[in-house]
């Protein structure tokens, strides 16, 4: 978890988040992503943006069929807050189903080869080392 974190500061840093702002380890991470949890609000930009990133129009196929998944993780990661903020829809049937996914996924992860599970990361690590 610790090597994935410093994966991440080294996306961060590509997109201009200057280093002395980045947590310098996953528990300052976990600082920063608590206090800064009660700031977050909302707005049409934010969730229009957000609308954008749940139901892409100019992907490809197999992307949009994993898109109800997708948005059903990402709305069930969210605090309630924010969820309401964004007017993602969630009830306890959505909640059901995410805990079921959940658990899959903490089930079927773990036994994947590594290089699956970090394929994502490791290709824009490279195209990052490439761009620099």
């Amino acid at each position: 978890a610790d090597a994935i974190y410093r994966d991440y500061a080294r996306i961060g840093a590509v997109l201009q988040v200057p280093a002395g702002l980045w947590p310098v380890d996953r528990a300052a991470f976990d600082a920063y992503w608590s206090a800064g949890l009660g700031t977050l609000g909302t707005d049409e930009a934010t969730i229009r943006v957000a609308r954008e990133l749940l139901h892409p129009r100019t992907v490809p196929w197999w992307a949009r069929a994993c898109m109800p998944l997708i948005r059903l993780v990402t709305t069930g990661l969210l605090p309630a807050a924010l969820r309401g903020s964004f007017g993602l829809p969630w009830d306890r049937r959505r909640q059901r189903v995410f805990n079921i996914v959940m658990r899959l996924l903490a089930f079927s992860y773990p036994p994947l080869p590594r290089r699956l599970r970090h394929a994502v990361k490791i290709r824009y690590l490279r195209k990052l080392d490439a761009a620099s």
